[in-house]
């Protein structure tokens, strides 16, 4: 794994493998989810993150892990990885929850549109999800839970051809990972991880 810390201890990843390294090694050291509970701590948390939700931000529950889009119109200025007020207002909110909800991988992951070069939108993208993720660290969520990376224009969700697409694609991703014993059985001694399986 390759990844980079900043100051903050907040890693920065560049690539898929690095996350999954990432994920298996975090959930190793920390205590994860019961497998059990898994359901339940998505949906809990997911109602309380949506009853905060505002400034265009989304909330959704997927089969494994919760999504946060923040959109990036309503988060930063234009050409400018400094957070809005407003934005900073939200983050703080929404880091209570992710504070008590605290069994999780935090997984920033910035995007931007096609306009512009491509290898400056990937470093804007990055640097915009970094300042999420150093403002969670600074109003109480551990930097070990949070993981950063920069997509810039390679996974957009809309078209690039029209303004209100372009709007959709500059966003950032909070993907909340519950760390899970199956991750710990992956970097388990073989005898371990069969123990863990078989539970």
């Amino acid at each position: 794994m390759q990844g980079i810390f900043s100051q903050a201890g907040i890693r920065v990843i560049e690539s898929d493998s690095e996350l999954t390294a990432v994920r298996r090694k975090t959930a190793a050291k920390h205590s994860p989810v019961d497998t059990d509970s898994i359901g339940y701590y998505l949906d809990v948390q997911t109602a309380r993150l949506q009853a905060l939700a505002r400034e265009g931000v989304s909330v959704e529950r997927r089969d494994d892990h919760l999504l946060i889009v923040m959109p990036g119109t309503a988060s930063f200025a234009s050409d400018s990885a400094l957070l809005k007020s407003n934005m900073l207002g939200l983050l703080d909110d929404l880091s209570t929850v992710l504070q008590e909800f605290n069994k999780s991988l935090i997984f920033i992951g910035g995007h931007s549109d096609s306009l512009g070069d491509s290898g400056y939108n990937l470093y804007l993208s990055r640097q915009r999800a970094l300042a999420v993720g150093t403002h969670l660290s600074k109003v109480g969520i551990d930097s070990w839970r949070l993981v950063v990376r920069g997509f810039g224009d390679a996974k957009p969700i809309a078209t690039n051809d029209t303004e209100s697409g372009r709007a959709g694609n500059r966003r950032i991703e909070l993907t909340v990972w519950p760390l899970v014993a199956e991750d710990v059985a992956v970097t388990q001694p073989s005898n371990v991880a069969t123990q863990i399986a078989m539970k």
